[in-house]
């Protein structure tokens, strides 16, 4: 994928949570009324599990070429714990694990025998605004900053059956933490006055994790990027209401 294709998809997620935003926002007064009562002030904590699509990235070899790498469809888990004001502000903390193994890497053509995988562990704060859109139905929009601890291990061989035994090719340089941003989107949905059910969407990226890369026995200091895409459904319960 090129630069500025990666740039142009970018842009069109901030475009649509900007736009999806500016709505959210204008039509907030009218929904205000609502809200403001005394008992829409209390602590919750939400537990959430999906799909975690983690981006293809790429790594340089010491021979200045580029190892390209994509990633099959792994999994999320979620935790939180906030408080929602009657206003319809929302202040939480997030721990996030997600988990995708290794679906293909190439040179100049696939390498044989893929296997490994990505593992990211997050600590995020997230500021969201829910936005009532009919009795039992909320809008949450938002984002959050934080860190995250990736572990990098993906192995291969020099073609298709063309190897013995499959050799490490990107490995974790150390453990290292890596400032970590996301924004939110998500439906939810009242199933009681201390209950909802909801399901969420995640952009979230941490960048410059320190790996190796092995390419014929001769190793090459860099970092790599990740971005996810994450999808979650889960519960919300809510405490003191």
């Amino acid at each position: 994928m090129s630069v500025g294709a990666q740039a142009g998809g970018k842009m069109n997620k901030f475009a649509l949570l900007a736009t999806t935003a500016a709505v959210a926002f204008a039509v907030a007064p009218a929904n205000a009324d609502d809200r403001m009562t005394p008992e829409d002030n209390h602590l919750y904590v939400g537990l959430s599990a999906g799909g975690n699509w983690l981006h293809d990235t790429s790594a340089a070899t010491a021979f200045s070429s580029t190892v390209s790498i994509k990633f099959d469809t792994g999994y999320a888990l979620v935790a939180n714990v906030g408080y929602h004001w009657s206003n319809g502000l929302r202040a939480e903390l997030e721990a996030a694990y997600r988990d995708n193994t290794l679906g293909q890497i190439a040179d100049t053509t696939p390498l044989g025998r893929p296997d490994g995988d990505v593992t990211q562990f997050s600590l995020m704060a997230n500021a969201l605004y829910d936005v009532r859109l009919a009795d039992d139905i909320d809008l949450s929009l938002g984002g959050g900053i934080g860190a995250a601890d990736a572990r990098i291990d993906l192995k291969s061989c020099g073609g298709p059956g063309s190897c013995p035994t499959v050799q490490q090719l990107i490995v974790d340089a150390g453990n290292d933490w890596s400032f970590a941003w996301q924004l939110l989107a998500g439906l939810s949905y009242a199933m009681s006055p201390n209950t909802d059910v909801f399901v969420e969407y995640r952009y979230m990226r941490n960048d410059n994790h320190d790996v190796i890369t092995y390419p014929n026995g001769t190793p090459l200091r860099q970092s790599v990027d990740l971005q996810n895409d994450t999808v979650t459904v889960g519960i919300r319960l809510s405490l003191g209401r």
